[in-house]
């Protein structure tokens, strides 16, 4: 047995308590040099204190087929199989930054013990370690030996979805090579620069890998299903096969593939994730009317779905696409009450994008209104600093446009409690600073004095476009008059009059604060 190894082993298994995968493999190494009461100590300590993980599963089950329990103390042992407890964990990336030199030397231990009940767990720990740190070739290794010592097993089916995982991965690198190509040559092409030779070549060669490769690729992913059907990781390849499909731009067999899918493994989650992610796909290709239809099917046929809280607000979102705003809003308000964070806050940033677009078209009162439905809703914290600065805002401007000084005062106050607010509730956002200098502006008297003056540039306006048109008349009805080139001068002086005051509102402004304070 490696001194190294063993002092690795030692050392970091200690150093590093709540690496469990590290104690697990160290557990394993005491069983291969045949000391299994030091192991099964090992695992105690383990369970104990991996109590919360799924390691601690895997340390109570490897103690319970070694007898170390009886009726009287037998803890509840939730998974039935080493299987089972590898799906829990390698679900999850961990990665794990490992020495390489006692790695490979474990690697090469556990090879004789292949029988071991849980030799497959630990090839499986070492498969992703070394898939996760890019040790591809390595890996590809791993696999090889899993596949060829646990046929017909999830082992297997986990070790050649890994291998898919790792042509995928090579695949999506030529695709990106290629359009980096195709991007250098086009703008070559619009400089008017010759193309290199050696450009020309590589694209063409890179078109047929990909082509071949997609080839292999896809029946590797059906030889899969086919041979695995019933195991999550043999079904999820086609959704990768379906990427690369989109990523070369066929439509049709992105299409084949997820109604493929979604008609033949619809007992499994997968098969409703299919029909979304056809949904997705037309989003993606801005095709709304057809991606909406998928979203709200897929919200009648899976409503209890694993994506049925992202089709909700993807629903949403394609409202949002088509205009269709305050419809958006109430689907953004039922992603709320699915209760997930993460669409909790994508549906958050999307309401408050609504009530931005109302602002910038500058329909002050229908931003009010849904900003008014987010508050009542409790959208997310995270956006309702911002979304109570722009009530602010809304508020201020409709003061300007006021009918009379009532309605302008009455829309200044509510600006005033709104900025107020957001001070108070959300002091530390950046929004509070801007609300801290809108609250000065508005109580130094500086919007009063904008109101008067853009009041004062409106009615200058409307007496130069009045005269404008006036004299407008009476230069047609004497265009053979001398008197018809005057009024024409006059005409261009009220034009030019007009376009300065309406682009010259700051100037006013500025004048304004100078000569009054």
């Amino acid at each position: 047995m490696s001194q190294y190894l063993t002092a690795y082993l030692e050392k970091s298994s200690m150093e590093q308590r709540h690496d469990y995968a590290l104690r697990v493999i160290y557990a394993n190494f005491c069983f291969i040099k045949n000391e299994p009461q030091k192991a099964l100590s090992m695992l105690r300590t383990l369970a104990r204190d991996a109590a919360s993980s799924d390691y601690g599963e895997y340390a109570k089950f490897t103690l319970n087929l070694n007898s170390c329990f009886d009726d009287s103390n037998r803890p509840e042992i939730y998974y039935k199989s080493y299987e089972q407890i590898a799906q829990a964990i390698f679900d999850k990336k961990n990665r794990h930054k490992w020495d390489d030199k006692a790695i490979t030397e474990y690697t090469a231990m556990l090879r004789g013990r292949a029988s071991e009940k849980w030799a497959p767990f630990s090839f499986i720990e070492l498969l992703e370690h070394f898939y996760l740190n890019e040790d591809y070739q390595t890996a590809i290794i791993a696999a090889e030996f899993v596949t060829a010592n646990y046929p017909q097993s999830w082992w297997d089916a986990k070790a050649r979805a890994r291998r898919l995982d790792i042509e995928y991965g090579a695949l999506i690198a030529k695709f990106k090579r290629y359009k980096e190509l195709g991007r250098m040559m086009e703008f070559k092409k619009g400089c008017g620069a010759l193309q290199e030779q050696a450009d020309i070549d590589e694209k063409l060669l890179l078109e047929g890998q990909i082509k071949e490769s997609t080839a292999e690729f896809e029946e590797s992913v059906i030889n899969l299903a086919q041979r695995y059907k019933s195991f999550k990781v043999a079904r999820e390849p086609f959704f990768k096969l379906s990427y690369i499909f989109e990523e070369s731009g066929s439509q049709r067999d992105v299409l084949r593939v997820l109604s493929h899918v979604n008609n033949n493994f619809n007992e499994y989650p997968d098969g409703a994730k299919a029909h979304f992610e056809i949904g997705m796909y037309y989003f993606r290709s801005e095709n709304y009317q057809l991606a909406l239809q998928f979203f709200n099917n897929y919200l009648i046929d899976y409503e209890n779905g694993r994506e049925a809280a992202q089709a909700t607000f993807m629903t949403g979102k394609t409202l949002q696409m088509q205009n269709r705003l305050t419809e958006a809003i109430s689907f953004y308000k039922k992603a709320l009450a699915a209760g997930e964070p993460v669409w909790i806050r994508e549906a958050s940033n999307s309401a408050l994008e609504v009530c931005k677009t109302y602002y910038n078209a500058k329909k002050y009162q229908d931003a009010l209104g849904f900003l008014s439905d987010m508050r009542a809703g409790k959208f997310d914290e995270g956006v309702m600093a911002e979304a109570a600065y722009l009530e602010g805002s809304c508020n201020r401007e409709l003061s300007f446009t006021a009918p009379n000084p009532a309605e302008a005062r009455k829309f200044l106050g509510r600006a005033t409690d709104n900025f107020s607010h957001l001070m108070q509730r959300y002091p530390e956002s950046s929004q509070a600073s801007l609300a801290s200098a809108a609250l000065d502006e508005i109580r130094s008297g500086r919007i009063s004095d904008s109101m008067l003056i853009a009041r004062i540039s409106n009615a200058i306006i409307a007496f130069f476009v009045l005269g404008f048109f006036i004299l407008l008349g009476v230069s047609y009805s004497r265009q053979d008059e001398p008197l018809f080139y005057f009024i024409f001068a006059l005409q261009a002086g009220f034009v030019t009059v007009i376009f300065f005051t309406a682009l010259s509102f700051k100037f006013f402004g500025k004048l304004w604060e100078i000569l009054f304070g």
